[in-house]
């Protein structure tokens, strides 16, 4: 099992792979957009997903980060599944919209690899 790494921004994308792959992560999805991503945990049932969580940018086109975690938290089977947002705001009142609709963490950037590690560790 792996992680889905959602994000317009190829670079953001980049340095988290890079972060998961030195936490020992052989499976790494990436999408450039929410409903490609949307469509890939669709495409299989929760219990047989092969994500053990996403990562999702919190502005992204079209869907926004919290968005797709409203979305995914109404797909059947899919209410508890980890979904962190990520974002460059630090106003706290984005991070409580995130969590209001279901979001299991928050990555605020620029994070480290420690930051990561505690946001693994809170989620799996």
């Amino acid at each position: 099992m792996g992680y889905l790494l959602v994000d317009d921004q190829r670079a953001a994308r980049m340095l988290l792979r890079v972060f998961l792959l030195r936490q020992g992560v052989n499976f790494i999805e990436e999408s450039g957009d929410s409903i490609s991503a949307l469509r890939l945990l669709m495409a299989t049932p929760q219990n047989l997903s092969p994500f053990k969580a996403v990562f999702i940018s919190r502005v992204m086109p079209e869907m926004s980060g919290v968005e797709f975690v409203r979305t995914v938290r109404q797909l059947p089977g899919w209410a508890n599944f980890p979904v962190v947002v990520i974002s460059e705001d630090a106003d706290p009142k984005l991070e409580d919209e995130a969590f209001a609709a279901g979001a299991t963490d928050y990555l605020l950037r620029p994070y480290t690899e420690e930051d990561l590690k505690a946001v693994l560790a809170r989620i799996i």
